[in-house]
């Protein structure tokens, strides 16, 4: 209780409140009580903003990243989600540009609806305000991460910011990543998580204060392979169009029968081993028998000298392809990455691998060489092809506004 003399020497607070000037232990903690109700019910009511993506100018109300905003001058930290890290922050270049995605993403759903924010006024080490943007039930990181947010496949939930031991993360798939400064970093393919570092002054494990532990996680085949071949097969496809449109009257046919190398398949071969390789590398980590298909493109493959076919059935064949890869990634299980793998050539080799060996260091570099010897036939023939049919896909990320016009 409050006695007289506290009474006495009360000082008035700006929200009307009669406070004593040297409050005793109860007396503060209920102020603190309130001060923390009205702080949680400051943004009660939902708002609408535009968001932009923030720049070199003074930040009011923008987007700093995938998990950091400006509102009216406040910079707040979602609390339940990591995103990729921007520009020099960036491990790799694939996270850096994931993290362009996360940010563009994040401020179209702020900019598309009213939201409310959920804080208790705790800040991270960088000074940010610990929140969650709610919009319509769910926080606006939930709206980002899975099972049906756009960037399901970029971020993961977050254990809460403080008092937990690990912050997960999804690191794009790379078969060779490094830190800067020496820092260990494991590599592979999957989920990575980052764990607080409790020896952090050491230079030599430290990265951002957290040290790379890979755990085993199912190798995700729609994530990984299949997005891959899928493009990249496209990719071969359109360069197989241009070589028609530029040389009509079917001179292009010729180009089936062309070699980058005396001693090396023709393009006919190459195009119809880029697909087995494709077919070979979702089938085989999935533990499944091979479908007739697969032998059928080897047998073409082989004899390609002689019966060089079509481009019409080479176009066919690619088809055919993506429509199997993209049936198996349907249905496709996990594959535990510690899954041993025994890979035989026909010259009697066998190869011992663990499946996340398998994916990394044999079916895709196998299958891209074909479809790079492919393209390179293509150019050494006269076909008008860059860099920009090569890596067509990239521009779906491509952010408006900065192609060059010329």
């Amino acid at each position: 209780m409050i006695g007289s003399a506290a009474l006495s020497e009360s000082r008035c607070h700006p929200l009307g409140l009669t406070l004593p000037s040297r409050p005793d232990g109860l007396t503060h903690r209920a102020l603190i009580l309130v001060a923390s109700v009205i702080h949680l019910c400051s943004h009660a009511s939902a708002v609408a903003a535009d968001f932009p993506i923030c720049g070199s100018e003074k930040r009011v109300t923008c987007v700093v990243d995938g998990d950091t905003v400006c509102f009216r001058g406040t910079k707040y930290r979602f609390e339940d989600i990591d995103a990729p890290e921007k520009g020099s922050l960036a491990e790799c270049p694939p996270e850096a540009l994931q993290a362009t995605e996360a940010t563009d993403r994040l401020a179209e759903i702020l900019s598309k609806h009213e939201f409310t924010i959920e804080t208790q006024g705790k800040k991270d080490k960088h000074r940010r305000t610990l929140a969650r943007f709610m919009i319509g039930g769910k926080s606006a990181g939930e709206m980002l991460v899975g099972p049906s947010g756009p960037l399901s496949a970029l971020i993961q939930r977050k254990a809460p910011h403080r008092g937990s031991p690990e912050r997960p993360f999804v690191h794009p798939a790379q078969p060779s990543l490094r830190a800067r400064g020496g820092a260990v970093v494991t590599e592979g393919l999957g989920v990575q998580r980052w764990r607080r570092n409790p020896t952090r002054s050491n230079p030599a494990i430290r990265v951002r204060g957290f040290v790379r532990i890979l755990e085993r996680t199912p190798v995700k085949l729609p994530d990984v392979l299949v997005p891959t071949y899928v493009q990249m097969l496209r990719a071969l496809s359109a360069w197989l169009g241009k070589a028609e449109a530029q040389m009509p009257d079917g001179k292009a046919e010729a180009l089936l029968s062309a070699r980058l190398a005396h001693d090396m398949f023709p393009l006919s071969t190459q195009v119809r081993f880029a697909c087995v390789q494709a077919q070979e590398g979702v089938f085989r980590l999935q533990g499944q028998a091979f479908p007739s298909s697969i032998e059928v493109l080897l047998d073409e493959g082989r004899n390609a000298a002689e019966r060089p076919g079509s481009i019409a059935d080479a176009q066919a064949r690619i088809n055919e392809t993506v429509a199997i890869v993209n049936a198996v990634a349907l249905e496709a299980l996990d594959v535990d990455a510690e899954t041993l793998i025994a890979h035989a050539l026909p010259a009697g080799m066998i190869f011992d691998l663990k499946a996340e060996q398998y994916a990394r260091d044999w079916a895709l570099p196998q299958f891209y060489f074909h479809v790079m010897i492919a393209y390179a036939i293509l150019r050494s023939e006269g076909v008008d092809l860059g860099k920009a049919d090569y890596v067509a896909h990239m521009f779906a990320y491509l952010r408006p506004g900065t192609l060059p016009t010329r």
